[in-house]
């Protein structure tokens, strides 16, 4: 059992989940693959002399702490993002346009169908703006009204319901591509101007012999700096601020326990 004793390590994180202290909702996250705490202490270095008048260090103390968790999850999803630039997430109805490029290989495109992203677009939408290049600059085309599209007029295309579109004769002959803004009104989640507020955080470390400990911080935000955010990679790195509350000595605590994990 000794044995077992002193080769006993961290094998990594089975859970963490946080808790939006404003109203006690859970954020329903997947767990991250990489959990590291940064303790950032400040240490103060007390000096004086020794016998022979040199210099020496005679002791030290803690002059502060700033301790910081930084996760890393294996996911890229809208509500982690918004959290990690410091936002909460409106719902609702939003205007916006949907950029579509594309070679001009047909005279028509059918309407999208129930559930795809240009169903609901309105037809002949003043606001929809089309360019095609010419004499290698990029040049407006004209927009037609759908029902009364007439193919004879160079450079120019109709918008129809749910995304339907024309092209005219020369666009088609010559397989042109063009670069077209739709404008669409969304039903969807957004970034708000709520901040994040506090949070708790609490996470499950299991070692080499199935033991499970407890890692909590009572007071957690999200160290905006330098975010970058690689929406086609692989990873999310997210870096947490942990907070000291008012009486507390310490922003975060270890709860090591005799406990072993039961697989379902």
């Amino acid at each position: 059992m000794t044995i077992q004793i002193n080769q006993r390590t961290y094998v990594g994180i089975s859970a963490l989940l946080m808790k939006r202290k404003s109203d006690g909702v859970v954020l329903t996250w997947p767990t991250p693959d990489t959990f590291v705490l940064n303790t950032n202490l400040e240490q103060k270095i007390q000096m004086g002399r020794n016998a022979q008048g040199q210099k020496v260090r005679t002791g030290s103390y803690i002059g502060g702490a700033t301790p910081e968790l930084s996760i890393t999850y294996n996911y890229i999803q809208p509500e982690m993002i918004s959290f990690s630039v410091g936002n909460e997430q409106a719902t609702g109805t939003f205007a916006t346009y949907i950029p579509k490029l594309l070679q001009v290989a047909s005279a028509s495109i059918a309407a999208d169908a129930t559930g795809f992203l240009l169903e609901g677009v309105s037809a002949d939408d003043v606001n929809a703006v089309g360019s095609v290049t010419r004499d290698q600059l990029s040049t407006p085309l004209t927009r037609q009204a759908f029902a009364s599209f007439d193919g004879l007029t160079d450079d120019s295309f109709a918008l129809g319901a749910d995304g339907a579109l024309k092209f005219s004769d020369n666009l088609v002959t010559n397989q042109d591509m063009v670069a077209l803004l739709i404008p669409h009104n969304l039903t969807g989640i957004k970034l708000s101007d709520v901040l994040v507020g506090p949070h708790e955080l609490y996470a499950t470390l299991v070692d080499n012999n199935n033991l499970v400990s407890v890692f909590e911080a009572r007071s957690v935000k999200p160290n905006l700096e330098g975010r970058s955010i690689d929406f086609g990679g692989e990873s999310l790195e997210m870096s947490l601020f942990l907070n000291n509350l008012p009486g507390e000595c310490s922003a975060w605590n270890l709860i090591s326990t005799s406990k072993r994990v039961a697989c379902a």
